[in-house]
């Protein structure tokens, strides 16, 4: 994880979040309820990952991506410059497109804008089914 995001493991709560539309504040809604209810057990991370960070001493050939916006923390991994891991900087619950909740509006976007110029990737989201990366943010 990103050391940005130490906080989180404490309460999901402890990072302010926000919603741009109908369908993020019923999301939001949502999560915000069951992060109340749902206690996860206390740890203490191993290691602290950072935009460039490369994997292949874990065995793996990728290179960490930040992409703040989502959370102070979010990061993608991107796997061999052909796939990339994006959590929820992306999400694809109704549609694929930019998170529907941030922390941060403006770096969501430019996180967002990040993904685009890796071009070609297949995209993992936190939530949803994978697709080919894109034109996130339209100007």
């Amino acid at each position: 994880m990103h050391k940005d995001d130490l906080n989180l493991i404490e309460s999901n709560n402890n990072q302010a979040m926000s919603a741009g539309n109908f369908f993020g504040r019923i999301v939001l809604s949502a999560s915000v309820r069951d992060f109340s209810r749902r206690k996860m057990k206390a740890f203490t991370p191993s290691v602290f990952l950072e935009d460039g960070d490369d994997l292949e001493e874990y065995g793996i050939k990728a290179k960490v991506i930040g992409l703040p916006g989502h959370t102070k923390g979010s990061i993608g991994i991107d796997i061999a410059g052909k796939e990339l891991i994006v959590g929820d900087a992306l999400m694809n619950i109704f549609r694929p497109g930019v998170s529907m909740l941030y922390n941060d509006e403006k770096a969501m976007l430019e996180s967002a804008e990040k993904i685009t110029r890796l071009g070609e990737r297949t995209i993992y989201f936190g939530h949803g089914k994978p697709v080919r990366n894109r034109i996130w943010v339209r100007k």
